[in-house]
């Protein structure tokens, strides 16, 4: 199984699904390019298909063939990219897409693109990575989330590189899921599920994903 995070997290987000899975599975939570102790892509702004490259790259030197592949939020985005652009003999049987960060690449999402990446970006330029942190896990977590959930999450976000972020923000603005669903790998089973109260990627929009994918076949 293959885990990959999204944009303000990192490979540590996994490590208590993880725990799970690992006593029925192989488990490999990547840092994507940018993050934790992984290289940088050397464009600044990436599409999905170069962090997918990149993961191609990843199992190819690991000798891989995914079983699943799980992506959550923008790690959906990579991880579409992925089955799409892949050799058959690197296809996963199942993709899973958790709370799908779907980019807002595609036609006339235009304005819609610039504000996200300004406030994103003006959100950095204005309390740095630490800022980013410390209000982050009231967005990604429940208001019962325990203490130590919280604490884990500014942890890891404290992680966080400046320009592996930016890139991140780039790609989210400049690409879109459709694109790469569109043209996933023969005999991939695409799953998508979203959390009831999140309020970053919403139910509603992943509602409409997974309808999409089930009118495209």
């Amino acid at each position: 199984m293959v885990l990959l995070h999204g944009i303000s997290s990192g490979a540590a987000s996994w490590l208590p699904c993880a725990s799970l899975l690992a006593a029925d599975a192989r488990v490999i939570a990547w840092d994507a390019p940018g993050y934790g102790n992984s290289q940088a892509l050397p464009m600044a702004a990436p599409k999905a298909a170069d962090y997918a490259q990149r993961l191609q790259d990843l199992l190819r030197a690991l000798e891989v063939r995914p079983d699943v592949i799980v992506g959550h939020s923008l790690g959906a985005l990579m991880a579409a990219a992925y089955v799409a652009e892949a050799a058959p003999a690197q296809l996963p049987a199942q993709l899973l897409l958790l709370s799908p960060a779907q980019g807002y690449g595609g036609p006339g999402k235009e304005d819609k693109a610039r504000e996200v990446a300004r406030q994103r970006l003006d959100a950095l330029a204005a309390v740095g990575v630490e800022g980013l942190a410390e209000r982050g896990a009231a967005r990604l977590l429940s208001a019962a989330a325990s203490a130590d959930a919280q604490a884990w999450v500014r942890w890891n976000m404290r992680r966080l590189d400046p320009d592996g972020y930016r890139q991140a923000v780039a790609m989210l603005c400049g690409d879109a899921i459709d694109d790469y669903l569109g043209r996933s790998g023969e005999g991939v089973s695409v799953r998508v599920g979203c959390g009831a109260m999140d309020i970053v990627t919403p139910p509603s929009g992943c509602a409409a994903l997974a309808e999409r994918r089930r009118s495209n076949g």
